[in-house]
Formats: C-alpha cells, sequence, structure tokens
C-alpha cells in the first residue's frame, strides 16, 4: 500500500491523542503532538546526512552546534514582505568571524545595515582589558579612559568642551612636538 501515513496515538486518561504521524505524502516527515524531550545530558538533535549539525544541552546551556570543520553557522529568518530569507546572525567557521546583517564579515565582529547601540553608562573596552575604554558616563558626556585614567572628555551642555587631565596635551590641526 502506497501513500500510507503511520500514526502512534495513546490514551491519555480516556482521550486518544495522535502522539506522532509520520506523513509518507511529505517524504516521511514526523508531526510530534507536544514537545520532544531527550532526557539525558548531552543527548542531541542532530541535522544532515554527515550529523554534524546539532543542538543539545551541556551543564544548563543550550548549544547549537556545527561540527564539519570550516563550516558556517547560519541564523536567518524571512524578512517581512515573506518573499528573502535574511541572514541575522552568521558565524564563519573558517577565519572564526561573526557577522550581524551580513554573510561576510571582514572583522571579528562585523555590522552591517544598521547603528550599533550600548546602553548609557556602559563601556566599550579597548584592549581586552579593564583599563582602556569609551563610556557616556551621563547624558551628553562621552569619557575615554586609557590605562584607567580619563584622558578625555567630550561634553554637550549648552556651549561644546573638550577637556583632558592635568599633563595631556590636546593637538589641534598640525601635530608638532608639545
Amino acid at each position: 500500500v502506497s501513500d500510507r501515513d503511520i500514526y502512534f496515538r495513546v490514551n491519555d486518561g480516556g482521550s486518544n491523542i495522535d502522539a506522532m504521524v509520520i506523513d509518507s505524502s511529505e517524504g516521511g516527515n514526523v508531526i510530534f503532538n507536544h514537545d520532544i524531550l531527550l532526557d539525558s545530558e548531552l543527548s542531541a538533535i542532530r541535522f544532515g546526512a554527515s550529523q554534524q549539525g546539532s543542538i543539545y544541552e551541556h551543564s544548563s546551556d543550550i548549544i547549537i552546534s556545527n561540527s564539519a570543520a570550516g563550516n558556517d553557522t547560519i541564523f536567518e529568518n524571512l524578512n517581512s514582505a515573506g518573499d528573502t530569507y535574511v541572514k541575522n546572525l552568521f558565524i564563519d567557521g573558517s577565519t572564526s568571524r561573526v557577522g550581524i546583517g551580513t554573510s561576510s564579515p571582514s572583522v571579528k565582529l562585523d555590522v552591517s545595515g544598521g547603528d550599533i547601540a550600548i546602553d548609557a553608562t556602559q563601556k566599550l573596552y579597548l584592549d581586552g582589558g579593564s583599563h582602556t575604554y569609551i563610556t557616556e558616563s551621563a547624558n551628553d558626556l562621552l569619557d575615554v579612559y586609557v590605562g584607567g585614567t580619563n584622558l578625555l572628555r567630550l561634553e554637550e551642555s549648552g556651549t561644546d568642551s573638550v577637556f583632558t587631565t592635568d599633563n595631556t596635551h590636546l593637538a589641534v590641526g598640525t601635530h608638532k612636538d608639545l
């Protein structure tokens, strides 16, 4: 017999429920009526013929993994018009670069097609440590710290101002020995 579905029907306290259906007309798609539970640590849902794409739990973290060396991991969704898939997050496996809004990141983190926002009073660290950063310490007040010292402050408060700390030189125009 061709094009027959397989039903896994259970009785849940007097009600018959199709817990799982294998739909042969859709090439063997499996339809679940509820959750899929993988009941042990590191159990995974694997994808593809090589099974190198997987989603699993480890130490209460959810891991999305591509174990194929050098291959990419892509998060995409259908745009609002419903006619094109948009790559929202692209992880380039061959270069270890991340693209947001681009599928060809040229630097470690490449953001394309939109602004980047950092909450007020948060810091943008520049050297991988905790001593060199830029922060908006108050409304319209931008501070630049180098080596833990506030070396430059830009302020807009009726009159634009640039401040430097003691013994700091600020050159405007042609740079000569200070």
